[in-house]
């Protein structure tokens, strides 16, 4: 058990190295509008990516061809992480 929550710690700060490392790089590479068109392109990518994956759940939890099972398994699968 603790070697997992372990894990998922050293994990979680290693992303978050990186992620201000790459921060630091991008912004010194770019000037400034190039830098504020990654920001748009990102921004707009995830909104998509967010409104999709919430359309894709209504429509599971809408429709009656899927069991409860198989609903259960896309709700329990997003939050927990297979080992």
């Amino acid at each position: 058990m603790y070697l997992n929550i372990s894990k998922i710690f050293s994990s979680n700060i290693l992303i978050s190295i990186l992620g201000i490392t790459a921060g630091v790089i991008l912004a010194r590479l770019l000037g400034v509008e190039e830098r504020g068109q990654l920001a748009e392109i990102v921004l707009w990518s995830t909104m998509v990516a967010s409104i999709n994956s919430e359309v894709f759940r209504e429509f599971i939890l809408s429709n009656k061809s899927f069991s409860f099972i198989n609903k259960r398994l896309l709700f329990t699968h997003q939050f927990y992480v297979q080992q």
